[in-house]
């Protein structure tokens, strides 16, 4: 019964007056199994980086079929995730919680700063690169406790942008992030497992968390469905995929996605005449109306629609989701 009430109570996220998250479907596209557990994704122009303990792989974008991935090197040790920086070098996060920058042509340790390795702690469950603002994003969690906190390459300095409640007997454990800027705001999709399912004698379930990073608010989510061993999610060129360690073996699901935006009121992708026509449609109607998710910071949320939302849209407009 509790599992049961928890879920539910999942809908109303991390604060009563933020609003409910919008949840959103999620269809693989392509999917297949590969010979070795995932512990960490990225990616290149054309292909996945599938990160296992021992060793890296890649698997072409366009794959089709199972077991189709290729042996790329011997990782430098242990790894426990690893993230997209570019065509030459990876990121990873290893077994001992070191921070490390990995060439993707032989597996070689390269500086980050100055420094082969740097410690990023035992609570670490998740790393993630963003090339617009050029900070890698680090999720972590212990004792109820989630925090995001950003590395910045330019000036070598780690900040904390938010820490915040979470509860992982309603969300699932987190197991692995991406990390990403929409507008100069940086936003965490993070991997959960071992979520409770909608009734007690459900299946545990996997969530992908749409967190905006400086406030810990999720704003949307969606379910992965299959069984709870989600370990790490990347999103790529406006597809995102998803690793599944099985124990002996791993999985790899892809499939389109379009990250949260408030202001994307129909959730296509874009902020353009059919926002507009949207917030039209709700002038001095409540908030909670025009909104899919929370509403945003500095607009009241028991207000009417009136020129701040439309001063505030005429920021993004007209743009795509992902443009910066």
């Amino acid at each position: 019964m509790l599992r049961t009430v928890g879920y539910i109570v999942m809908l109303a996220v991390t604060a009563a007056a933020a609003g409910q998250p919008v949840a959103v479907d999620f269809t693989p596209e392509q999917s297949g199994t590969v010979q070795f557990p995932v512990r960490g994704l990225g990616a290149t122009d054309n292909d996945y980086l599938l990160t296992h303990s021992g060793s890296t792989t890649t698997l072409d974008k366009d794959f089709d079929d199972n077991n189709q991935e290729e042996y790329a090197f011997g990782n430098p040790s242990t790894a426990q995730d690893s993230a997209s920086y570019n065509d030459e070098y990876m990121f990873q996060l290893g077994g001992d919680y070191g921070l490390r920058k990995v060439r993707l042509s032989d597996g070689a340790l390269t500086a980050i700063n100055g420094s082969a390795g740097i410690h990023l702690g035992a609570n670490t469950f998740g790393i993630g690169y963003d090339a617009t603002l050029n900070q890698i994003g680090i999720g972590k969690f212990a004792s109820g406790q989630m925090e995001l906190l950003i590395y910045d390459l330019e000036s070598g300095e780690q900040s904390s942008l938010a820490e915040f409640d979470f509860d992982s007997d309603i969300y699932g454990t987190p197991t692995g992030l991406d990390w990403l800027a929409l507008h100069g705001q940086s936003r965490a999709l993070v991997a959960t497992r071992d979520a409770p399912g909608e009734n007690p004698w459900d299946a545990d379930k996997n969530y992908i968390l749409d967190i905006h990073a400086a406030t810990g608010r999720i704003e949307q989510y969606f379910i992965t469905g299959g069984s709870s061993d989600l370990k790490d999610v990347l999103l790529d060129d406006g597809k995102i995929a998803l690793a599944y360690d099985a124990g002996t073996g791993g999985r790899i699901h892809v499939g389109s996605y379009t990250p949260y935006h408030p202001y994307d009121f129909d959730g296509d992708g874009w902020i353009d005449c059919s926002d507009l026509a949207a917030l039209s449609e709700h002038w001095l109607s409540p908030r909670t109306q025009l909104y899919r998710g929370p509403v945003p910071d500095g607009l009241a949320e028991d207000s009417l629609v009136n020129l701040h939302d439309l001063a505030a849209l005429a920021q993004y407009w007209p743009g795509r989701m992902d443009d910066d």
